[in-house]
């Protein structure tokens, strides 16, 4: 499990989980958003401030970091 934080302007702030450049090495399992967990479900936009819980494959978790922090992978 992997967690992240939606920081505001990156690529998930604003975005379902659908439209997510995140491969099929991530699977997204918890959104709390304001202390309450959201249903994951393909449809689900996040937010700036989310918190996301993920189940990511040790190899490629890097790669994925940059959708959720605005960051570039290096």
């Amino acid at each position: 499990m992997t967690r992240f934080f939606v920081k505001a302007g990156s690529a998930a702030d604003g975005t379902a989980i659908q439209d997510l450049d995140l491969g099929e090495d991530v699977w997204i399992s918890i959104v709390v958003r304001d202390g309450r967990l959201l249903p994951v479900r393909s449809d689900t936009t996040l937010e700036a401030g989310d918190e996301v819980l993920a189940v990511v494959d040790p190899a490629s978790s890097g790669e994925s970091t940059h959708v959720f922090t605005g960051v570039d992978k290096e």
